[in-house]
């Protein structure tokens, strides 16, 4: 679900603030550790492996990408969803735990997609898929971006609403 959630509130974050331009990513180079036996010896041979994405048990593994309908269902299913929590954000754009419990309703409601939607995860063609996916969808994914805009101003640093999104994308 990680996935899900971080390609679609980042594009509509990113349809709605379209004049602003994206952040640079990152190239801070990686700081080894005074225990790191590496770093305590530049001439030794290297025995470790650099990696930049924690993996779990958890983290599902690339499998074959889904049908095309699978992925129509899925991400139109996916829309629905943020469609549904930037109406509980905009309503409760004033009252911040009436916010955090309303987030938490849409993530309790829709619980069995957003298990499902996990599968999303391991297909290893979705960050393509997702690009024109959103661009065929930048019309409804800019009315969800500026219904959480307005709300999330006021409680986006509320410890309530914070919780509320981490069991959303714990989900």
């Amino acid at each position: 679900m990680r996935t899900l959630t971080v390609v679609l509130l980042t594009s509509a974050l990113a349809v709605g603030c379209a004049s602003q331009s994206r952040p640079a990513p990152s190239s801070a180079p990686v700081v080894a550790s005074a225990n790191d036996p590496v770093a305590a010896d530049p001439s030794a041979p290297a025995t470790r492996m650099e990696t930049t994405t924690p993996t779990s048990p958890l983290t599902p593994q690339a499998g074959p990408p889904m049908s095309d309908a699978d992925f129509e269902a899925l991400m139109g299913q996916a829309l629905a969803v943020m469609e549904q929590l930037g109406e509980a954000i905009e309503k409760n754009a004033t009252d911040c735990a009436a916010m955090a419990t309303a987030v938490d309703k849409v993530t309790t409601d829709n619980q069995e997609f957003l298990t499902d939607a996990k599968r999303l995860d391991a297909d290893p063609t979705i960050e393509q898929r997702s690009e024109v996916w959103m661009e065929q969808h930048k019309d409804r994914l800019a009315a969800v971006a500026a219904k959480m805009m307005g709300g999330m101003e006021k409680c986006s640093s509320d410890p309530r609403v914070q919780a509320a999104f981490e069991k959303l994308d714990a989900s």
